[in-house]
């Protein structure tokens, strides 16, 4: 049974406020998978290549304040430690969206710093070997051979890991981003090679 209470509204004015109630909104739509993409390409944590050369990075010369040095005319090889070396991946959700974005190596590129032009190596070189003897790098190795003594003072060189970036979604679309690079800078000399007569 309906009562009709004096001191309040009546059921008719009740059911008039609910019937002139907003509509509830619409849920908006959910995000583009590319502009998610975007995001993840920005947060990747991709490792910056190792310092590691042969001759030695870390030889240093007390008569350099013990600065590190490279040969002349010898082949100086370069590499980056397997750890630095591998896919990335991270992934960026919102509204039932999911994106993955994944960093992978393509390049190391060494960059002298005499003035020659950079070295592009497919793989992540490797460590120099007695059998490698002075040939050029061949079977995954990547060096540079200096022609000329450093006198006035040391050079600044660079190594570079290269990234294809790659995403997928829970939608089905996917597609490739600009390349990201990463990169480590070393200061040496390139010094002749002293021969010692006894």
């Amino acid at each position: 049974m309906l009562y009709n209470d004096c001191n309040g509204p009546t059921f008719y004015q009740f059911a008039a406020a609910v019937a002139g109630a907003a509509p509830a909104l619409p849920p908006p739509p959910p995000p583009d998978p590319a502009v998610l993409a975007q995001q993840a390409r920005g947060v990747l944590d991709l490792p910056e290549p190792t310092i590691t050369r042969s001759p030695d990075a870390k030889n240093s010369d007390p008569a350099l304040g013990g600065a590190p040095y490279t040969w002349v005319n010898l082949w100086t090889w370069v590499w980056t430690e397997p750890q630095t070396w591998a896919p990335v991946t991270v992934t960026v959700a919102a509204g039932g969206v999911s994106v993955t974005a994944t960093g992978t190596p393509v390049a190391l590129v060494f960059e002298p710093g005499d003035g020659g032009d950079p070295v592009t190596c497919a793989g992540p070189g490797r460590p120099w070997t007695e059998r490698d003897r002075n040939d050029p790098p061949r079977g995954g190795g990547c060096g540079h051979m200096y022609q000329h003594v450093t006198p006035d003072g040391p050079l600044t060189s660079r190594v570079a890991i290269r990234w294809q970036v790659d995403w997928t979604s829970n939608t089905g679309a996917g597609g490739t981003l600009p390349e990201l690079v990463t990169a480590a800078d070393s200061s040496f000399y390139v010094q002749q090679i002293q021969v010692v007569i006894r």
